[in-house]
């Protein structure tokens, strides 16, 4: 058996490929715990093309796609109806995943109210305060010098906070994802060593010190039952009344009440 170097300085055999160990050489070798990464991820975001944890695969997908195709050509495939597979595949996968051209064109952020809502919020942060808030937010208040990923807290000057539900309240993952948020900001509330300095659409900015006087309205805000209604017609009504009742035990503790918009 004969072996040639190939381009990554590893041997591959050129005649005995039958009983050759690794008839590719060392590409496909380099390229396996990348692909172990993904392919034993217990995440679904971890080996999702829409995420960029799969990104680490990419590299090793072009050299392996280079090699394939040198292969092809050797066994005298139709070049034209390789590049036009080619082509129709590469069109399939940026309609599945692309953002130009495909059907997540339409997912493009677009500013709405409410986004413009917390925009306001943020301009009312002092560049030099620790503020401590939701991860989607945090980019936007990343220059300075301490920033911290809600549920953190430490030393913030202000905490930013958005009860939307489709707001992202990771490290929270469960079901009740906002629920969980809540629950981590009340004490903040409840303690008085935060004020609500303003809220808007959802978005609740506190400030460390500030006056608690209004610090009822953003309980009211966070424990209102809109959401739980919202739920319902999305047709999770067991889930919504789970979340119902925690919150009148809330409510209940706290000697607070509030009116039963749209209760389940």
């Amino acid at each position: 058996m004969h072996h040639n170097t190939d381009i990554w300085m590893a041997t591959g055999p050129v005649d005995g490929a039958y009983w050759g160990i690794w008839p590719t050489g060392g590409a496909w070798l380099m390229a396996v715990p990348a692909f172990a990464t993904a392919l034993l991820a217990s995440t679904p975001s971890q080996y999702s093309l829409v995420y960029h944890y799969a990104a680490i695969i990419t590299p090793f997908v072009f050299v392996l796609a280079i090699l394939g195709l040198q292969r092809l050509n050797r066994q005298n495939y139709d070049r034209v109806a390789l590049a036009a597979a080619i082509l129709v595949i590469g069109l399939a996968m940026n309609y599945a995943y692309g953002w130009v051209g495909g059907k997540r064109a339409q997912s493009f952020q677009r500013v709405d109210r409410h986004d413009q809502a917390l925009a306001g919020l943020i301009v009312q942060i002092p560049r030099q305060a620790a503020v401590s808030t939701l991860s989607d937010i945090v980019p936007h208040l990343s220059n300075r010098d301490a920033i911290y990923l809600f549920p953190v807290v430490a030393d913030a000057d202000f905490i930013l906070f958005d009860s939307e539900p489709g707001a992202n309240f990771w490290p929270f993952t469960s079901q009740n994802a906002r629920g969980e948020a809540e629950n981590a900001l009340i004490p903040y509330l409840i303690s008085g060593a935060y004020g609500l300095v303003r809220s808007e659409d959802g978005a609740l900015l506190l400030q460390r010190g500030y006056d608690t006087g209004r610090n009822h309205e953003a309980m009211r805000d966070l424990l209102s039952l809109r959401f739980e209604a919202e739920a319902v017609q999305q047709r999770e009504p067991r889930v919504a009344q789970r979340r119902v009742l925690r919150k009148r035990e809330v409510l209940a503790e706290l000697g607070l009440s509030l009116p039963d918009e749209g209760q389940p």
